[in-house]
């Protein structure tokens, strides 16, 4: 995403925050369940009680509105993820606390989550290279951080390497993630676990694997482990 693009025009800007509030609700609303393709920008603005041409006075087009969206989910991405590093825990307890935060995001905030997925699934190569520049830089950076920052401090294994390790966990992120909002990934848990699975069992076993795998000790257990 172009950092200094704002996506809307000055003046959807000059709106009262009611107003904007109501068209971005509308919008995470229409994209999350019918996707960027099917997103009908008529229902976005009867939804948000406007007219369609007032909306086009907001948004030059429907790219630019679900661009404007991806960029706020960003932002939320950037708040929760620096909410949890400001805290200066150990690497696994930061982990720990991005696990349950996504447990409770994900259950109380099911739109913005498939919307996330959508990004993850559009077609068009130039959306999906501005999607991809929005969110993944992010957290890929932020996780390589606080990876290298854990291995100066000899919490966990220095011979991983920080790339591979944050992609690791940003899948794991991302999976559990839809696992609690989108109903693909929604019957493949209950396939896994059975229906009755106690979700804090599994941030329980999910940080067990990850000790094994990435603290000092577990790395000497193993000598021919690779990650």
């Amino acid at each position: 995403m172009e950092e200094k693009k704002k996506y809307c025009t000055e003046l959807f800007e000059k709106q009262n925050k009611d107003k904007q509030n109501r068209i971005i609700e509308a919008a995470i609303l229409e994209f999350s369940e019918k996707g960027f393709e099917n997103a009908n920008t008529n229902r976005i603005a009867r939804e948000a009680n406007i007219s369609v041409g007032s909306l086009f006075k907001y948004f030059n087009n429907k790219t630019d509105l679900f661009l404007y969206i991806v960029k706020l989910a960003a932002a939320e991405l950037e708040s929760q993820i620096n909410s949890v590093l400001s805290m200066e825990k150990d690497f696994f307890e930061t982990v720990e606390m991005i696990l349950s935060l996504i447990h409770e995001y994900s259950k109380t905030d099911r739109a913005l989550v498939r919307l996330y997925h959508e990004m993850t699934s559009i077609g068009q190569s130039s959306l999906v290279e501005t999607v991809v520049s929005a969110l993944e830089k992010l957290a890929g950076s932020e996780y390589r951080a606080i990876i290298k920052e854990a291995q100066d401090r000899g919490e966990i294994r220095a011979d991983v390497d920080p790339a591979v390790v944050a992609f690791t966990l940003d899948n794991i992120f991302m999976s559990l993630q839809f696992s609690y909002a989108m109903p693909y990934y929604q019957l493949r848990k209950r396939l896994f676990l059975g229906a009755d699975i106690d979700d804090q069992k599994i941030i329980q076993e999910t940080m067990s694997i990850l000790r094994k795998a990435l603290s000092p000790e577990g790395g000497r257990k193993d000598e021919h482990y690779q990650l």
